[in-house]
């Protein structure tokens, strides 16, 4: 968990150098959960948002920040609630998640509902990247 602020010594040593002062920003306002896949060929930073209520469109723009300052390769916003149709509406009606993914295939920008009692993923939005073979081809 880094939604207090604080970082591990292995996530710190991921940020090059000249963006070290990422950290300063993050102090207060941070990722529920941020982590680093390695392994893989497109390695790269992962941001969680979880939210108990409904995601709104205040919630995206939240992640969206996150995902900007890591450079990150995957991010969630994971919700105890249905993801609603509306947000699924505006994406398809603006582009939305294609634009957050900053057009590249190789980026994973998704929203899930997870259901507390079973316990599993039941829904995702736009899709579920980890049956994407692409994101997880190991690396060489």
């Amino acid at each position: 968990m880094t939604a207090n602020g604080k970082f591990s010594e292995y996530l710190k040593s991921k940020i090059p150098p000249n963006r070290g002062i990422l950290f300063y920003f993050l102090r207060k306002v941070a990722p529920d959960i941020t982590g680093y896949v390695e392994g893989c060929a497109f390695p790269g930073f992962v941001v969680v948002e979880v939210k108990k209520d409904e995601i709104d469109l205040d919630d995206i723009y939240q992640l969206k920040n996150y995902y900007d300052l890591f450079e990150a390769r995957f991010a969630f916003l994971i919700s105890l609630k249905p993801i609603p149709a509306e947000i699924k509406r505006l994406s398809q009606a603006t582009f939305l998640m294609s634009r957050l993914k900053g057009g590249s295939i190789y980026q994973a920008f998704a929203l899930a509902h997870f259901d507390a009692v079973s316990k599993e993923f039941v829904d995702w939005f736009e899709e579920n990247p980890f049956t994407d073979p692409i994101y997880w081809r190991k690396k060489g």
